[in-house]
């Protein structure tokens, strides 16, 4: 329609998606928390009372950022904040709308 690409701004609103169940396993604190199928790593870990820095659940701002220590399968990001590299790298993660495929996933939090 004529507009240059620097005035165009979109936004896009997405549910973690479903998967399968997998836990995680938080580093610094020890503790295992258990993730459902139908819910995102950030609601399983504030349903355990594990605080995760976060603002705006749609894995645009980066703020709940976490660093994979490691995973038995592979990490299933949704998000629009990481590069590619950061995505193919494998170490860090959006809880609040990235999975993964695997029986677990340690977190250095």
């Amino acid at each position: 329609l004529g507009w240059p690409d620097a005035h165009v701004h979109f936004e896009q609103f997405l549910a973690p998606p479903v998967g399968e169940p997998f836990s995680i396993r938080l580093k610094q604190s020890g503790l295992v928390v258990d993730v459902a199928a139908e819910e995102s790593m950030l609601e399983a870990m504030e349903a355990a009372s594990v605080e995760v820095p976060h603002l705006c659940r749609g894995g645009a701002c980066g703020r709940c950022e976490l660093e994979v220590l490691s995973t038995d399968g592979v990490i299933e990001h949704h998000d629009h904040y990481l590069s590619e590299d950061e995505k193919r790298a494998g170490n860090k993660i959006l809880p609040c709308v990235s999975r993964a495929k695997c029986s677990f996933i340690e977190l250095n939090l």
